[in-house]
């Protein structure tokens, strides 16, 4: 039967249709040719043509691979090593033929790999859901080996060092790198620190950023072969005398997330053109954050020291904008400590454990802006010999040292605080 349509008419068919043309069968699907003539085939036969399909400019990944018959652009010939693949891929497509609107893929289906990811330019990583531990060798488990590229990894992974070696996890050293990488977490667990930059520009967006080697930086960049930018989204944890996050010889250094170290500082900014900005809580069982230098160092949030100041500066210029305290028992060891720089606390608490004092400004300016100073015993709200620069209202629960100066403005000490 033909209908020839005159006014966009609808079909509506309520209840079950049957098209028999002796070329159904259980299971067949409907399919159509060019001009539209319907007829039914096997699954079978669709799934023939699939694994045919040519996916442009991607390589796969598999733990059901093969590196001697798996085939570029192909989902259903996959390697079985990110480093076959890779080198295939290249082999494939040469550098000159990748570009920043021509880019490649490389991608790695669920399981675990004991290899490196050396970066390639223009190519990009999808890492799905695996673990990527690298359990031996001086790379990084992601390294640029100080070859300029330009790449993204994309993904939930997880990323580990965790065996011999001199590595962390991730590594860009060459100044024409630009790396952004999408991991669930960082582990660097044997060796060195978790992720280093050198060169260029680093992006990370990730969870959780640890550093299990004691000693060691869990976050270092530092322009020793050039200009940095580091940008880091996530908490960082360290162990014992670890940096947290630290930056040295002019680097931009920026971090969204809080840092957690169990001795040494959890954030440094410790030389001349070091532009150091932390969005989140720092916090350390020795020192909270220190600026040396000539460095920048701005703090979004709260300021915990340990054994040691909360805030310490010898040069350049720090800047806390929340609450500073320390957990210390030793008299030298002041909350907030300026020995040199200018050093500026924004509506903030200060809070000294009993007999400490919370302020010792005997650098170049220490400016209290909105803030409260705590302290108990013979704990003083500045110490001997302070000078501070007061603006707003400040304010303390106890009384100042000996030979203090204040500018602008006055603190008002032993006020009911609550």
């Amino acid at each position: 039967m033909t209908k020839t349509a005159q006014h966009n008419e609808n079909l509506n068919i309520y209840g079950s249709l049957a098209i028999k043309d002796g070329t159904q069968g259980n299971g067949y699907v409907l399919t159509s040719d060019s001009g539209g003539t319907a007829t039914w085939i096997s699954q079978s036969a669709i799934t023939g043509n699939v694994t045919g399909v040519t996916f442009y400019n991607t390589v796969f990944v598999s733990k059901k691979g093969s590196d001697s018959s798996g085939l570029i652009e192909r989902l259903d010939k996959p390697f079985l090593t990110i480093s076959a693949a890779t080198t295939a891929l290249k082999s494939a497509y040469p550098l000159s033929a990748r570009t920043g609107t021509v880019r490649y893929l490389v991608k790695v289906f669920s399981g675990n790999y004991n290899e490196p990811i050396l970066l390639d330019n223009y190519t990009d990583y999808d890492l799905t859901n695996i673990t990527l531990d690298l359990q031996s060798g001086s790379t990084f488990t992601i390294d640029d080996n100080n070859v300029a590229c330009n790449s993204i990894v994309y993904g939930n992974a997880i990323i580990k060092r965790s065996g011999a070696g001199s590595g962390g996890c991730v590594k860009t050293q060459n100044t024409g790198t630009t790396l952004t990488l999408y991991a669930d977490s960082m582990s660097a667990e044997r060796n060195t620190g978790t992720i280093f930059c050198f060169g260029g520009s680093q992006t990370i967006i990730c969870k959780k950023i640890v550093c299990l080697v004691s000693g060691t930086f869990v976050v270092y960049a530092s322009s020793i072969n050039g200009p940095v930018n580091q940008i880091i989204y996530g908490n960082i944890s360290g162990l014992t005398g670890n940096y947290g996050i630290s930056c040295f010889l002019n680097v931009t250094q920026t971090l969204y997330g809080n840092v957690i170290t169990h001795g040494g500082y959890a954030a440094y900014a410790q030389s001349f053109g070091c532009l150091q900005t932390v969005y989140g809580n720092v916090s350390s069982d020795n020192i909270g954050a220190e600026c040396e230098g000539g460095g920048v160092q701005t703090i979004y949030g709260n300021v915990s020291g340990g054994t040691n100041w909360g805030a310490n500066i010898t040069t350049g210029t720090q800047i806390i904008n929340g609450n500073v305290t320390n957990a210390t028992t030793s008299s030298s060891a002041y909350v907030v400590r300026n020995t040199g720089g200018v050093q500026i606390i924004n509506n903030g608490r200060i809070s000294a454990p009993v007999n400490i004092d919370c302020v010792s400004a005997i650098g170049t300016s220490t400016i209290l802006n909105n803030c409260t100073l705590l302290t108990s015993g013979t704990g003083k709200s500045l110490s001997n010999g302070s000078t501070v620069y007061v603006y707003g209202n400040c304010q303390s629960n106890a009384t100042t040292g000996s030979s203090t100066t204040q500018l602008v403005g006055t603190i008002n000490f032993n006020a009911s605080v609550v």
